[in-house]
């Protein structure tokens, strides 16, 4: 009897630790942004600042990141966007958008280019 309650004892916290694991892995975001931020010449720009947005009111997505050294700023979200993307460096400015798909990253990329060339940005006026 002792043997029973030994092994039942033994299952259930397999199973309890089974199942926090898999609660775990339900709380990571569904939806991955990778902006990439390059200048004309396709030269990745550190330091850029990255906006994220939904150009609706009111929104509930306006957040900001920073480009790494390798010129990307990763976003998470957990719903479902189509979302209008803002770099900028110093007065270079370029625009993109972006719609998040599930379950997987989506990767674009924002071309900055200097104030005496914004018409061909992508920037609509904001």
């Amino acid at each position: 009897m002792k043997k029973v309650y030994s092994v039942l004892i033994i299952a259930s916290l397999m199973l309890s630790a089974f199942v926090f694991n898999s609660c775990e892995g339900d709380k990571e975001e569904r939806y991955q942004i990778r902006v990439i931020v390059k200048n004309a010449d396709g030269v990745r720009i550190h330091n850029a600042q990255v906006r994220l947005f939904a150009a609706v009111e009111p929104s509930l997505i306006d957040e900001v990141g920073f480009s790494n050294t390798d010129g990307e700023v990763v976003f998470n979200y957990d719903n479902k966007a189509f979302l209008d993307i803002e770099g900028r460096k110093g007065g270079w400015a370029g625009c993109n958008s972006v719609e998040l798909l599930e379950g997987r990253e989506v990767q674009v990329s924002v071309k900055i280019l200097p104030p005496d060339l914004e018409e061909q940005n992508g920037c609509l006026d904001r």
